[in-house]
């Protein structure tokens, strides 16, 4: 009741300053409008109304601009939790979550100015992906025995399920469009499907397309539909298809992505080259359906754009990456009739800050912190340039840190840590350390001191992760094993050299490889507890150690959506992992990096860091995929190669294009060297293989075999490493010589 009353009064104060639908603020109409510069998740248009989320301190507010009064106006005060909006020029709708309440759709009636609740989910489901078309509401509810896409006429209340395995509809026109993802194999690339159905007929659903990536983005106006697929997909044009006529075609040459699409008009963002050394701005392109003609739109801005909506057939609905970084976005109504346009800025061009080896040693350079949708230290801006470390001879577990060993192998330790500073250019070394159990601590502060100081020496932090099965415990031998290790590194001046703790490796990855957040209230509860109490540890002490939580992205899916929603997925009383953690860390091996952080930022407006951990791939087993192969020789210079589409080398770059050119504060390679403990016949995906050949047996994958010797994969993640542009700001540095 509090804080339904702290929203209304909030409401009360911000119409006050900013107007409402009733006292419009009128805006003058030029070229290019700036319409805010603190939009969060993605703008939704229909007809003269464009509807977005503005982000307000601790709050956030839905606005509407009218373009035929040239009006901002307020709609509402919602939960800073509000998401995806939806409107059909009459309607505007939203998800949001209250407190411990379950998730709900409200709306708001622009004709009667009347805010109404439609429909409240049940406390084991999570609503997500909304669209409207003609006071007909489209959902996706994850709730057991009730999941799906479903219809709701406003009107009347009435329901039908559309598709069991749908997800993301969007609806124009009489049209509904969504699409369903299936996945055969954990390692390997999920299968996309797009379908299509028209809802004033008797005819059933169609599958318009397939593809080897998600959908960026698709939508429909009249008789016209438009979608491009998304990474690791190797045909990412934009497609049309007329619905009277039957036909699919292409339209444009190179990848594109967030086409749209309202009467003749199709406008879409297209991919700049995929090199490192070409700096290029990512152009617009406009095509019109009754000529086929294609030009493109000259926007000068120094940031990445996204087209969301065209809006009377005149004018382009775009966003771009807000400078420096912070999480949101501004957005922008640009004509269509202008050739050429230059979007206002509401901030400078940040410069290069915080790049490799401005901190000789990170003791010197003070701990971690967040900046927006970065992380940062002292010196500036600090790149997550990871690799997960493991001895080749202890396997893929803790025991390379358990004091019983560790002493031992020093030696082994210096040589892969030289390696890794050397030939990788790392400034993050990722790692497995058992917390104590039963009376036993495997590895003591003093270890992992010793550690950090030798990763310190050669320019390198550690990430902690702490936590790697489904016991959700905190015993009183964990909490007093985390509060020793900040006090251990806090007496000894040496927090910096911890770059974060992460509460668990992949917290929805111990349910047989299907998602463990999927259906099952109790294990999410659990695993939600557990990560707050973690993360209170490390608040409650002051300790100014950043903490994170991993998430496998790669895993069976069962409630019809991506698991990195698994992030924003609520628990009974209201917590989710985004809002416990400094940090999101997904992990993904297929090519999926443009579609992870695509929908963090704008399908659930997420706006803190994000680091891709264990990206990258195997290199070992031969088998009849080529994707756990480095490929021909040439994929070490060129993956982009046709002879190299879907090998390991392939998918590293995919991800760490995906590092350059989007949000992500950086990312963490899978792994350093290769393990010993080799599975060629029993294990085809073989995850014992890493960036650098450690001489034991091979599976026939890989030509790389010489004991520290880089395969094509270490090749490519060390030229990241040395290659990171600015943040958000889509431009190369000079490629250096090697």
């Amino acid at each position: 009741m509090l804080q339904t009353m702290r929203y209304t009064i909030i409401l009360l104060l911000v119409t006050c300053v900013f107007g409402s639908a009733t006292r419009a603020q009128r805006l003058p109409q030029k070229a290019a409008q700036l319409l805010d510069a603190a939009l969060v998740g993605k703008p939704v248009s229909h007809g003269n109304y464009l509807f977005w989320l503005r982000e307000l301190d601790d709050q956030r507010a839905i606005y509407g601009y009218d373009l035929s009064r040239a009006a901002e106006f307020l709609v509402a005060v919602v939960p800073p939790t509000t998401r995806t909006l939806a409107t059909d020029g009459a309607v505007v709708a939203w998800i949001e979550q209250l407190g411990g309440q379950p998730d709900r759709i409200q709306s708001y009636d622009l004709r009667t100015r009347q805010r109404t609740i439609q429909f409240e989910a049940a406390p084991t489901g999570q609503l997500d992906g909304l669209a409207l078309d003609a006071g007909v509401l489209f959902y996706h509810d994850t709730t057991p025995g009730h999941q799906g896409i479903f219809a709701r006429t406003l009107a009347s209340g009435a329901e039908r399920q559309i598709s069991q395995r749908g997800y993301a509809p969007v609806a124009g026109d009489g049209t509904l469009l969504w699409m369903e993802e299936q996945r055969h194999d954990q390692f390997l690339p999920a299968q996309w499907t797009l379908h299509m159905l028209r809802l004033h007929t008797q005819q059933p659903a169609k599958l318009l397309a397939r593809s080897a990536g998600p959908f960026s983005a698709y939508n429909v106006s009249g008789d016209n539909i438009v979608w491009a697929a998304g990474t690791p997909a190797t045909d990412r044009r934009v497609y049309l298809h007329r619905i009277g006529a039957g036909t699919t075609a292409p339209i444009g040459d190179n990848a594109a992505l967030f086409p749209v699409i309202h009467g003749p008009e199709i406008v879409w963002t297209e991919q700049p080259p995929p090199a490192l050394t070409v700096a290029s701005r990512w152009p617009i392109q406009r095509y019109q359906t009754e000529t086929g003609r294609q030009s493109p739109l000259v926007v000068d801005h120094p940031t990445p754009l996204a087209t969301w909506g065209l809006m009377q057939n005149q004018w382009l609905v775009v966003t771009a990456e807000n400078a420096p970084a912070d999480g949101t976005h501004t957005l922008f109504i640009t004509d269509l009739r202008q050739h050429a346009t230059k979007l206002p800025q509401t901030a400078p061009t940040p410069a290069v800050v915080g790049s490799l080896g401005q901190c000789a040693e990170p003791q010197s350079c003070g701990q971690v912190a967040v900046r927006g949708t970065e992380l940062v230290d002292a010196r500036g801006r600090w790149p997550v340039h990871g690799v997960q470390f493991f001895l080749p001879q202890r396997g893929i577990n803790t025991w390379t840190f358990h004091d019983s060993s560790y002493a031992a192998t020093t030696a082994d330790i210096d040589r892969w840590l030289d390696i890794a500073r050397d030939e990788l250019h790392v400034q993050t070394l990722r790692i497995f350390v058992e917390l104590p159990a039963n009376g036993a601590a495997p590895t003591s502060h003093a270890t992992l001191l010793d550690f950090a100081r030798r990763a310190n020496e050669r320019g390198m932090r550690l990430g902690l992760v702490l936590q790697n099965s489904s016991d959700f415990r905190m015993t009183d031998e964990r909490r007093a094993w985390l509060t020793g290790l900040i006090s251990y590194f806090g007496e000894r001046d040496a927090k910096s050299l911890i770059a974060y703790v992460s509460a668990a490796n992949e917290i929805n990855n111990w349910c047989s490889r299907r998602d463990c957040f999927d259906n099952n209230p109790t294990y999410v509860g659990a695993a939600i507890e557990w990560v707050a109490q973690f993360t209170d540890i490390f608040k409650r002490s002051n300790s100014g150690i950043l903490t994170t939580v991993g998430m496998a992205t790669e895993v069976a899916d069962g409630d019809g959506r991506p698991a990195w929603h698994n992030f924003h997925q609520p628990d009974a009383a209201g917590r989710t992992l985004a809002s416990l953690v400094d940090f999101l860390s997904p992990h993904n091996y297929g090519g999926a990096g443009y579609a992870i952080i695509h929908d963090l930022r704008y399908a659930l407006g997420y706006g803190g860091p994000v680091v891709l951990e264990e990206y990258g791939y195997p290199t070992d087993p031969s088998g009849s995929d080529k994707r756990y192969t480095e490929g021909p020789r040439v994929c070490r210079d060129d993956p982009w190669n046709a002879r190299c589409v879907n090998t390991a080398p392939y998918f590293v770059e995919l991800s760490t294009r995906a590092l350059r050119e989007t949000s992500y504060a950086g990312g963490v390679a899978w792994m350093l060297a290769d393990n010993t403990a080799k599975q060629c016949g029993s294990d085809p995906p073989d995850l014992w293989t890493g960036l650098f050949a450690s001489g034991y047996g091979y599976c026939g994958g890989t030509y790389t075999t010489v004991t520290g010797r880089p395969k094509a994969t270490a090749y490519r993640v060390k030229l990241h490493h040395l290659h990171t542009p600015a943040p958000i700001i889509n431009l190369w540095l000079p490629l250096m010589q090697q």
